[in-house]
């Protein structure tokens, strides 16, 4: 397991060779299957280069390894501004439970380098939470994608007065 913290400026190598290319800038994932969709790679200003999280791709320990460097994709300004900006690295996504009620923040992911599913989420309360009782670890089968786009989980109780009594 891996989280998405340690991928990130991770160096991006084709296979067999030694010196890397780019680093990693961020991950990208699609939330309705829970799965790393890819990483956008660093580059210059005005480019937006993407790495398909595809068989010719895998994570090791010093890197992440292509099969070639025909597999890294440009992408335009509309990608971008969908599927970066609108993550949860710049909008920081709320997690919301069944009754609509904002639970936190996604802080972190955690990630099987092997099948590149995501297994958990991490979810930040709020930084006075968070010291006290530790982030919230959901489980990647209690997450959900509602159609209006928002992070819902139902790993938690309520109690009638608002206040969280079960928190696993």
């Amino acid at each position: 397991m891996v989280t998405r913290w340690h991928l990130l400026r991770l160096p991006v190598r084709v296979e067999g060779h030694q010196r890397h290319l780019t680093l990693v800038k961020n991950v990208v994932v699609d939330w309705s299957d829970l799965v790393l969709q890819g990483f956008v790679l660093e580059s210059g200003p005005f480019r937006t280069l993407f790495l398909p999280a595809d068989a010719g791709v895998r994570i090791t320990t010093t890197g992440i390894e292509m099969a070639s460097r025909s597999l890294v994709q440009r992408r335009n300004r509309r990608w971008r501004k969908q599927w970066v900006q609108s993550d949860w690295i710049y909008g920081r996504l709320l997690v919301h439970d069944p009754q609509d009620r904002v639970v936190g923040m996604v802080k972190d992911l955690i990630i099987d380098e092997d099948t590149l599913q995501v297994q958990s989420v991490v979810v930040s309360r709020g930084l006075l939470a968070d010291l006290l009782y530790g982030a919230l670890v959901v489980s990647a089968p209690t997450i959900w994608q509602d159609v209006s786009g928002k992070i819902k989980i139902d790993s938690l109780g309520y109690a009638k007065n608002g206040d969280i009594i079960d928190v696993k």
